[in-house]
């Protein structure tokens, strides 16, 4: 639990890379400079996920921005699916493409 006072800021710049086998099927760049967005720009073969799982990790994605206070932004192969910015009073707020979203991680069409 963060206190309101506090505040982090990200600042990243790293590769990650799912194999199956030898074969690099998806990267996943995370990167973020002189306190702006931070950014994860996966491109690839994503994979299937629940509707549980994509509700858990929106969770999770509003944590790391009011925990940060950085708008977070999560694209896929140049496609935006995720936007957690925040309001006046510093709560993150997230905005889902839903349906990109589906189409890519529960149904798996790109």
């Amino acid at each position: 639990m963060v206190q309101q006072f506090q505040k982090i800021c990200v600042e990243a710049g790293m590769k990650l890379q799912r194999l199956e086998g030898e074969t690099c099927v998806q990267t996943v760049d995370v990167s973020s400079q002189g306190g702006g967005p931070l950014t994860i720009a996966l491109a690839g073969a994503s994979p299937k996920v629940s509707w549980s799982q994509l509700r858990d990790l929106r969770s999770r994605l509003s944590l790391i921005a009011e925990a940060t206070q950085q708008e977070l932004v999560v694209t896929n192969d140049g496609q935006l699916l995720i936007r957690v910015a925040h309001d006046r009073d510093g709560n993150a707020k997230v905005s889902i493409r839903w349906w990109t979203v589906a189409k890519q991680f529960v149904f798996g069409v790109r």
